[in-house]
């Protein structure tokens, strides 16, 4: 008999066109992944996807069954809507967001009202490249992601045929982030030719290492003559106060996700555009399209639309 595990894993398999890849993104390992795709294929008495070297290509009955996986998993995520649709006491929102201080204080600020204060609001932070996986598992209900005007059209076009919708909130440029002495300061915009005489400090994630020479970081020529510091940082908050004690070092980011930086509000740090970098970020909400939307996730979503719709008119922050 099917299980209903077997659908989520034709979609990873289909979506990753590897079997380790998928495994790896499910949390389960290859072998079983391996052994419970012969058990749907000896099931439906057909081959759903052809192994070679580079990983699998699918097969016409193959794709055929992802439609109806597709099906299956939407129908699945109507009926664990169906709690969402109660009264708004009732109702439950998870939002995952990448490392941003902006969206900390939206989240703290929204949950805070006296009309939310009885519902189950969470908040989890994760690096970027997780989130988009974990909505589409069903496992939050909004994720907060970046991406870059470069990738944005592929990555749609991606997330959209796995039932993923990507709605933008900012695009802006990619800023340098300085201590308030440091040299560089006195500028109003900085070229990639200035910023490398100085240390660049990152988050762990996003050091390159022989695996993965830009881990996270859409910006690789950031890292072609740029001096990339030792230190180790496991979040951007220790990374921030790093930056208010050394005048020689910087590190990149977005201003709008850093706006109640206290760092930045008390002046120690500021935000600098790269005006040499045609590319821009572009940070928006994602939900799973197969999940019905409920009156508290549409909330949010308005409140923090409302909040980057004031942001990009005229910066101003609207708690």
């Amino acid at each position: 008999m099917l299980k209903l595990e077997y659908f989520y894993y034709m979609v990873e398999i289909s979506r990753t066109g590897t079997i380790n890849k998928a495994a790896e993104n499910l949390y389960i390992s290859q072998p079983y992944l391996s052994l419970a795709l012969k058990e749907i294929e000896a099931e439906l008495e057909v081959t759903l996807f052809k192994r070679n070297n580079k990983g699998v290509t699918i097969t016409d009955a193959g794709k055929k069954f992802l439609e109806y996986s597709y099906e299956i998993i939407a129908l699945v995520n109507k009926a664990k809507s169906l709690r969402k649709n109660c009264d708004l006491k009732a109702q439950r929102l998870s939002i995952t967001s990448m490392y941003a201080f902006t969206m900390l204080d939206l989240f703290h600020h929204f949950s805070a009202k006296n009309e939310y204060k009885e519902c189950k609001i969470t908040y989890e932070e994760m690096p970027n490249k997780f989130i988009v996986e974990k909505v589409f598992q069903g496992a939050t209900d909004l994720g907060i992601i970046y991406t870059t005007s470069k990738d944005i059209e592929l990555n749609q076009k991606e997330w959209n045929e796995n039932g993923l919708s990507f709605v933008p909130l900012v695009s802006e440029p990619l800023f340098a982030v300085l201590n308030i002495h440091h040299p560089l300061a006195q500028f109003e915009s900085v070229r990639f030719s200035q910023l490398h005489a100085y240390n660049m400090i990152l988050e762990k994630i996003k050091q390159p290492n022989k695996n993965a020479p830009v881990e996270n970081n859409p910006f690789p020529e950031l890292f072609k003559n740029s001096n990339v510091n030792s230190i180790m940082f496991d979040n951007n908050r220790s990374l921030f106060y790093y930056l208010t004690k050394n005048n020689d070092c910087f590190t990149v980011g977005q201003k709008s996700l850093n706006l109640t930086n206290p760092f930045v509000q008390s002046g120690l740090l500021k935000y600098i555009p790269i005006d040499d970098l045609k590319v821009h970020m572009i940070t928006g909400y994602m939900v799973n399209t197969g999940f019905d939307r409920f009156a508290l996730e549409n909330d949010f979503i308005d409140y923090i639309e409302a909040f980057f719709k004031m942001y990009n008119t005229d910066g101003t922050l609207c708690f």
